[in-house]
């Protein structure tokens, strides 16, 4: 990826870019690049310092407005690394959760059954789940977690004329038919929401 780490960075935050950088799935073959979970808590504060709660580091980082992420979060992470992390456009975010070149049909990223990859209104217990893969959840064919359900993930593309910017995949609260692979919603730019999160890509430029 070009990795140029900048100096004095702490170990937190070299052990954080590997975290980061090993869970990166590949979307389109040398182009691009996706996480494989929603991003956590405890990369967040990895990378931007800061006290949080340790039992709550594998949850998703959520709360946070699409400004904060850009022009905040993903300058930093820009700057320490000399990659270009961004946000998905919501055609990248839609072919990820189709499998990319697999060309999945499924209704829901992964499955037509909600229940074996999404934690939505009916399975959540009313609360985000740790986006770590182990939660019993399955991923699709690129090995990509909860992009249906958990939390629904900010896009770098705007919604509609009104300045809203896109979410997709639906959240914990979602019934069924919000959290499918083509769910879409608008978020103001400055809105926070405890159901809304992110997941970051690598693209070659």
């Amino acid at each position: 990826f070009g990795l140029l780490l900048s100096p004095n960075l702490t170990a937190l935050q070299m052990n954080s870019i590997d975290t980061i950088l090993m869970n990166m799935s590949e979307v389109r073959s040398g182009e691009l690049w996706m996480s494989q979970f929603e991003f956590t808590v405890g990369q967040w504060y990895g990378i931007m310092g800061g006290d949080y709660n340790e039992d709550q580091k594998s949850l998703p980082m959520t709360d946070v407005s699409y400004g904060e992420i850009c022009m905040v979060f993903l300058d930093s992470l820009r700057n320490i690394t000399n990659i270009y992390f961004d946000l998905p456009s919501v055609e990248e975010w839609e072919y990820a959760a189709h499998g990319g070149e697999n060309k999945e049909t499924c209704l829901y990223v992964g499955d037509d059954d909600v229940d074996k990859v999404a934690w939505y209104k009916d399975n959540s217990d009313g609360k985000a789940h740790p986006s770590d893969g182990q939660q019993g959840k399955d991923p699709n064919t690129l090995d990509l977690y909860d992009m249906s359900g958990n939390v629904s993930e900010l896009c770098n593309s705007p919604y509609d004329e009104s300045g809203l910017y896109t979410i997709c995949g639906g959240n914990y609260e979602s019934p069924a038919s919000d959290v499918t692979a083509t769910s879409r919603k608008g978020f103001a730019t400055d809105a926070k929401d405890k159901k809304v999160g992110f997941r970051i890509v690598i693209r070659k430029l």
